[in-house]
């Protein structure tokens, strides 16, 4: 049996350009903060405080349950 042809006739991103793409937006993060201003700062800086919150309270949870299976 032949081995199943691609479709599409785009050739596939290459390593290259999902490196381009990551540079870019590596790039333009912060930039965006830069000349977004002060209320782009402090919406991040309330979203990280808000994030590690929730992250440490899961973690506590996590580390309460109850192991199942274990003996």
């Amino acid at each position: 049996m032949n081995p199943r042809r691609s479709t599409s006739s785009l050739p596939k991103p290459g390593r290259s350009a999902y490196g381009v793409v990551s540079l870019v937006v590596l790039i333009f993060i912060p930039v965006f903060v830069l000349l977004g201003g002060s209320r782009v700062q402090d919406f991040l800086n309330f979203g990280a405080g808000v994030l590690s919150l929730v992250s440490l309270t899961c973690s506590v949870i996590w580390g309460w349950s109850p192991r199942t299976g274990s003996s």
